[in-house]
């Protein structure tokens, strides 16, 4: 390492990570002065911002219209578990301490989107904006670092951030998009639709979206409880997801971005409702 450079590097499993836009941003732009959009998105990420460090997630950054904030890292704790068990000789002790961690970080992720959605419409009720979000979250491995000389910058980098992105641009507006793999750590405490999406680079990948509920809390069928109507026989009859029904879905929510169904809130990491 050359003289006076700075570089710190770690990697990490079990990271989540959250990824916010605002949906059709640059049409919005457009008509509000630039003192006006500045406003309009510090109050909106100040919200976000309250509600991360409520949750104790760590905001990594925000670009133009696109928030970024993640669960999981080393110095992120999980109530209920001692840290001598990350100290344990036992690799089944390891093993269960780390996927159980996990699992807490990616509901605490999914949580926290939960809950921004809900801040957007106070936000739009107060000030009378008229903001739509799309959400993405992957749940992978990444590599944390602090890089620059003058002005550091922390960051994450990992194909696992990347899919997390993928997760939210090709997202459905005021709904929040998962990847498989966030889906299998949280799926059996809430609903989701599954979806078919062509990733550049990677192919033919799932992606979940969350199912709000519906009638008072009442809750629609769930992707497991489809999945094995289909396999009693009991579903649709077609094995492959449909392609087209999230194109349309999507283009759909395009059009019709007011579903104003609260989500289900998990309150198992002592998340902030």
């Amino acid at each position: 390492m050359k003289e006076g450079e700075l570089y710190v590097a770690e990697e990490c499993s079990g990271v989540s990570i959250i990824f916010a836009d605002i949906v059709n941003f640059t049409k919005i732009s457009s008509t509000y002065s630039p003192k006006d959009l500045v406003l309009m998105l510090n109050r909106l990420y100040s919200t976000f911002d309250d509600i991360s460090e409520s949750m104790g997630l760590e905001k990594i950054k925000t670009i133009g219209d696109s928030y970024m904030v993640v669960c999981g890292l080393p110095w992120h704790e999980v109530e209920g578990f001692s840290p001598d068990m990350r100290k344990s000789n036992s690799s089944d002790g390891i093993n269960f301490y780390l996927r159980d961690r996990t699992v807490y970080h990616a509901n605490k992720a999914l949580n926290f989107a939960l809950n921004i959605l809900e801040s957007v419409k106070r936000v739009n009720q107060k000030y009378g904006y008229d903001l739509h979000l799309r959400v993405g979250i992957n749940t992978g491995d990444v590599v944390i670092g602090v890089i620059g000389k003058k002005k550091f910058t922390f960051d994450l980098w990992g194909d696992a951030v990347n899919l997390a992105s993928r997760m939210e641009s090709l997202g459905i507006p005021d709904r929040v998009s998962v990847s498989e793999t966030t889906y299998n750590l949280v799926s059996d405490k809430y609903d989701f639709e599954k979806q078919v999406i062509d990733v550049k680079g990677k192919g033919d990948m799932g992606l979940f979206v969350h199912r709000p509920s519906v009638d008072n809390g009442c809750t629609s069928t769930s992707t497991n409880q489809q999945e094995k109507e289909k396999e009693n026989g009991n579903g649709n009859g077609n094995d492959q997801p449909d392609k087209q029904h999230y194109n349309d879905q999507h283009n759909n929510n395009n059009n019709n971005q007011n579903d104003d169904s609260p989500p289900i809130f998990f309150n198992g990491g002592g998340g902030h409702l």
